[in-house]
């Protein structure tokens, strides 16, 4: 290496190479060493080499390392880790010839050579010795103490239909097929078995027809046990839609009007495709729609193990245009769990909490209001309008759009004027509402009418005059009040007004 000096003094510190030896566990490059090095140490610099040697059970062991690892650290399984309570004597060695000073210091306190340990936990054991030159040199013991340590990790896995998925434990098999399940120990070795008695990391189970555990359960060196169960669940078929080209796993699609569709199940093996029966008289494991222009429910039915199995496929015709809905008073329902949307306040966001329909508490019922397509959303009793990030204010929103599939009562709501703009809304786990959906996937909600009108406060204008011309008035049963009212009890932006 000729130039191996001007490089040092170009680039410093150069970061090592690679290998199983070279400097890319100490950070020093070929330039450091070559340039650098002081030269040997002298006699009076050079620290003395210790050993290890473990006496257990009257046997003498020339390592310093009990829990299954040689001074080579290769795995040795009859030096594994010691039950609690053992006796133990560490025995540093000096090399043959080497005159002992008697200056030995242990992290634990002791000054002697040789020291005597109860195996009450796994620990480190340290011993410094001082030679004559006054150059100091450590030797480790290491104790592995049985069941003093962390379970060993396990990593499941789940092959199904050609493909593994990592991290799972929990899969649903089609009735009649096999599932293989792999456990994995991250670290250390042991030994594992299964609870169907199989010992290898990987099972493949029988045709499964009912459901069915399986735990593996992994020993490891330290004698500490761990389990994974896997919990492999039976379903008649899997439902599919086929749309624009791609399938997924579902019972539930929106298409455009005119647009097709193919439902399908993947059967078990003993149901032939024939004896599939679909809404409509047609068998087969999967059928074709084509220009539609309605939405509809479609069912596939069939007889397994003496079982009437049915599967209802939901197909959303989208609507060209949004719904106008005629202004009164509505709760908003979420299909899937039946909460409805509640308000909590000014600057509050809104949710969706357990409620009923029938009766609606205080901040569950809305006032709907439209100008053509476009609706403001009021709670009630606070006359609170509900604005596009979910929230409630004081000023009147009317940013809202309804749209309803072809032939079906769902709704979603959107915000947004253009197609490249359009935001729907979506109900997540807690409850919480999201609101920048850009893809039309669902019509989650249901528009429920209710007699709420007794929930809004009652306001009496001064001296009984009529509303503004341009005041938006509505009778108690929800209706547009056009021209002038008569005397009696009406609804002006939301609140309750007596006109004398």
């Amino acid at each position: 290496m000729p130039f191996s000096e001007k490089v040092l003094e170009m680039m410093g510190i150069d970061g090592g190479g690679s290998g199983g030896t070279s400097g890319g566990y100490d950070q020093l490059g070929y330039s450091v060493l070559m340039n650098t090095r002081d030269g040997l140490a002298q006699p009076h610099q050079i620290p003395t080499e210790l050993k290890g040697h473990i006496e257990v059970d009257g046997k003498l062991m020339k390592q310093s390392d009990l829990g299954g690892l040689t001074n080579t650290y290769t795995k040795n399984y009859t030096t594994s880790a010691a039950s609690k309570g053992k006796t133990v004597k560490l025995l540093p060695q000096l090399p043959e010839g080497e005159e002992n000073t008697g200056k030995w210091l242990w992290n634990t306190g002791e000054t002697t050579q040789d020291i005597t340990v109860i195996t009450d936990r796994s620990y480190i054991y340290r011993v410094t010795y001082t030679n004559k030159q006054g150059v100091q040199s450590q030797q480790c013991f290491s104790i592995a103490v049985e069941n003093d340590n962390t379970p060993t990790r396990i990593v499941p896995a789940v092959t199904y239909e050609g493909k593994t998925t990592e991290g799972i434990c929990t899969v649903d098999v089609i009735y009649g097929q096999t599932v293989t399940l792999s456990a994995t120990p991250l670290c250390g070795w042991g030994t594992g078995r299964w609870s169907s008695g199989q010992t290898t990391e990987s099972i493949t189970t029988p045709s499964i027809r009912k459901p069915q555990d399986y735990t593996y359960s992994y020993t490891n060196q330290s004698k500490t046990v761990s389990n994974c169960t896997f919990h492999v669940n039976v379903v008649p078929a899997r439902p599919w839609i086929q749309i624009s080209g791609g399938t997924v796993r579902t019972t539930q699609c929106v298409v455009e009007a005119g647009g097709c569709v193919t439902l399908g199940l993947d059967k078990p093996a003993v149901v032939g495709a024939d004896k599939i029966e679909w809404t409509g008289g047609f068998r087969g494991d999967k059928i074709e729609l084509t220009d539609l222009q309605t939405s509809g429910t479609y069912t596939a039915t069939f007889t397994l193990a003496g079982e009437t199995v049915t599967f209802e496929f939901t197909v959303f015709v989208k609507s060209p245009a949004p719904t106008t809905v005629d202004p009164g008073n509505y709760v908003i329902q979420h299909i899937g769990n039946g909460r409805l949307l509640t308000a909590h306040g000014k600057n509050q966001s809104v949710t969706f909490e357990e409620g009923s329909a029938d009766a609606p508490v205080d901040g569950q019922v809305w006032f709907i209001d439209n100008k053509n397509t476009r609706h403001n959303l009021v709670s009630l009793p606070d006359s609170l309008s509900l604005t596009t990030a979910a929230k409630l204010s004081a000023v009147s929103f009317y940013s809202f759009y309804i749209e309803q599939p072809l032939g079906a009562d769902p709704f979603v709501l959107r915000t947004g004027t253009s197609s490249g703009s359009f935001k729907y809304w979506n109900v997540e786990a807690d409850g919480s509402v999201s609101v920048n959906h850009t893809k039309l996937t669902d019509y989650p909600f249901l528009l429920i009418p209710v007699d709420k009108t007794d929930g809004i406060k009652p306001v009496e204008n001064g001296n009984g005059a009529c509303p503004a011309r341009d005041a938006e008035v509505y009778d108690l049963a929800g209706r547009r009040v056009q021209g002038m009212p008569i005397p009696g009890i009406y609804i002006v932006n939301g609140k309750k007004v007596i006109i004398k």
